[in-house]
């Protein structure tokens, strides 16, 4: 049961056919009076999805603003339940109620649906309850590390080598930073969980907004890096997952501010922790990539333009053109910097890029935006096009696709090899 999809498959196929049914269902229920509640259902359907949208994006800050069509859905969905209310309200007799009740449910169950559809963000039922997708392993014990990175021309599989690798959960140590990070997860390759451990390169992946380290695990990131381990003999980058939801507070925004040093904590706490933990990324800076989704993509940026020496390479998978694009600079510097918009643009990317204070020789990046991306694409070729004015050897890459998870997937998979060219792994 836990794990049904709800991201495809015969599930929402069905909620999309039993809320036609349930349209069905009211329009035969009230057709006498249709016309009489059709009128002023859609306008207090169109007025309480203008709420809903303001409350969700502009006072509980539940997602940034985001693509036209879910609210088109969530119009359709709230549209639907109060023509079922209507029925349950003015219906004869309770077989009628109950059947306005009934699709009305049906129909705010479907509309979810959807809704979860176009986030990707629920991929089981399991995963609506914390569920974790894949088996978690505790990190393996310490062995000896190769004293030398290795190379797909190098490395020769051992023979215990398994086939898949493992996902653990880890936390790490804020000793610069102090920042109150929750549980990250780590992916170690076949290659790293043989009996002769190589030292590998690692890649830092950055979860969006809302969002945890966990989102990663339970969309399916361990079966994209199984897959290209096992093109490459069991190598791949140990990717880490770390947490940077704000632990409960305000979104920390990958910035040294009043809220956290979460930018610290990115820059030297975790590669430090994975050097000394894992034996990794220890040849320097040419080992160390960072990547992130929407939130996690305007910080993997923000990373790698005021630590490049940390994140030389870095792919930013439809990320803003600076945190928190949609809130004013001043809201930026009240809420984070005791309103002071100097402390901020000190660390905004697009600030940093154009001062001309740093040079980004060797630096390189992958800048994707979706196509269809109504509200990021245009904030995505703008940091592009400030990187290379400012000599990143940076690439624009247009992928199909909206602002949702479903975009990042293929996105990710495909640049891949790139990262791990990057990284010296091929």
């Amino acid at each position: 049961m836990n794990r049904i999809d709800l991201l495809s498959g015969a599930l929402p196929t069905v909620l999309l056919a039993l809320a036609a049914v349930a349209v069905l269902v009211l329009v035969v229920g009230l057709r006498r009076r249709l016309f009489v509640f059709l009128p002023a259902t859609v306008v207090a359907a169109v007025l309480l999805t203008l709420l809903f949208r303001y409350v969700a994006e502009d006072v509980w800050e539940l997602w940034e603003p985001t693509d036209a069509e879910l609210y088109y859905a969530i119009g359709a969905g709230t549209l639907g339940v109060l023509l079922g209310l209507a029925q349950l309200v003015a219906g004869h007799g309770w077989v009628q109620r109950s059947a306005g009740l009934a699709c009305a449910v049906v129909i705010a169950v479907a509309a979810g649906g959807f809704v979860n559809i176009h986030f990707g963000s629920y991929p089981t039922i399991g995963s609506l309850f914390g569920d974790v997708t894949v088996r978690i392993f505790g990190l393996p014990p310490p062995a000896a590390i190769s004293a030398r990175a290795v190379t797909e021309r190098t490395w020769a599989p051992p023979d215990d080598m398994p086939e898949a690798g493992r996902i653990s959960r880890v936390h790490i140590p804020a000793a610069r930073s102090r920042y109150a990070a929750g549980a990250a997860y780590v992916y170690l390759p076949p290659a790293y969980l043989s009996s002769r451990r190589p030292e590998l390169p690692v890649l830092v992946l950055l979860h969006g907004d809302p969002g945890s380290s966990l989102d990663w695990v339970n969309k399916g990131v361990q079966d994209q890096l199984d897959a290209f381990a096992r093109s490459h003999h069991g190598l791949a980058p140990i990717v880490i997952m770390p947490d940077l939801s704000g632990d409960g507070g305000r979104v920390p925004l990958c910035l040294d501010s009043d809220v956290g040093r979460s930018a610290t904590y990115l820059a030297e706490d975790v590669p430090r922790w994975a050097q000394r933990v894992l034996g990794a990324g220890r040849s320097g800076a040419r080992q160390w990539a960072i990547a992130g989704f929407s939130y996690g993509g305007t910080c993997s940026v923000q990373l790698a333009v005021n630590h490049p020496t940390t994140y030389p390479t870095f792919l930013d998978l439809l990320g803003e053109d600076r945190p928190a694009s949609h809130k004013s600079i001043s809201t930026i510097a009240n809420e984070y910097f005791g309103g002071k918009a100097s402390r901020f643009s000190e660390q905004n990317a697009l600030d940093v890029l154009g001062s001309g204070r740093r040079s980004y020789e060797g630096s390189a990046g992958v800048v994707v935006v979706g196509a269809d991306d109504e509200n990021y694409g245009d904030e995505g070729r703008r940091i592009h096009t400030a990187l290379v004015a400012a000599g990143v050897d940076a690439r624009l890459e247009v992928v199909p696709g909206s602002h949702t998870w479903n975009t990042w997937q293929p996105a990710l998979t495909d640049n891949l090899p790139w990262v791990a060219t990057r990284l010296g792994l091929l």
